[in-house]
């Protein structure tokens, strides 16, 4: 299987990331060129960005516990029941030099729509800053409704889709 992308270059500005990719301008012609080549589009992502000036707020009880991940480098932060069952799951990666990504967010299903994830994603942001970042950003699936609005309410901005195009040879 072959794999090929499309996505604009973002400019490496301080509190921004830079996603690698196509100028913006030549993006029609290149998925031209793909379609042309045999590849066809498999997914489509949002890419959001949260920069972290001014400090977002101290998020209110209950605080996730967090562990220190290595691979990759990161932390988690897991949100608990009384009884130790665990509810919710964050996790940061470190990207490079004062960025972080969000990389993973996930609510058990029978604790949905109760702003867990909201919670949660307040207090990854506020880690992030206690550990060095100028922001954070996260990509989503076109298709994840939820998780665009959950991320645009919480103050990300959408800056780029990426699409990714495959062919067998």
């Amino acid at each position: 299987m072959l794999y090929a992308g499309t996505g604009s270059t973002q400019p490496n500005r301080p509190g921004t990331f830079k996603l690698p990719g196509i100028g913006q301008g030549h993006q029609p012609g290149i998925t031209r060129a793909l379609q042309a080549a045999g590849f066809s589009a498999a997914a489509s992502h949002n890419y959001y960005q949260h920069a972290l000036v001014p400090s977002p707020s101290q998020p209110a009880f209950p605080l996730a516990e967090l562990h220190q991940k290595t691979n990759p480098p990161g932390l988690q932060l897991a949100l608990f029941e009384h009884d130790g069952l665990t509810v919710a799951t964050a996790t940061l990666h470190r990207y490079e030099n004062d960025q972080w990504q969000l990389w993973d967010l996930s609510v058990r299903a029978d604790r949905r729509r109760r702003g867990i994830a909201s919670h949660l994603l307040a207090q990854c942001l506020h880690t992030a800053l206690n550990h060095g970042a100028a922001g954070v950003f996260a990509y989503v699936s076109v298709d994840h409704h939820s998780g665009r609005r959950l991320l645009s309410k919480s103050g990300f901005t959408n800056v780029d889709t990426l699409t990714i195009y495959h062919r067998r040879p």
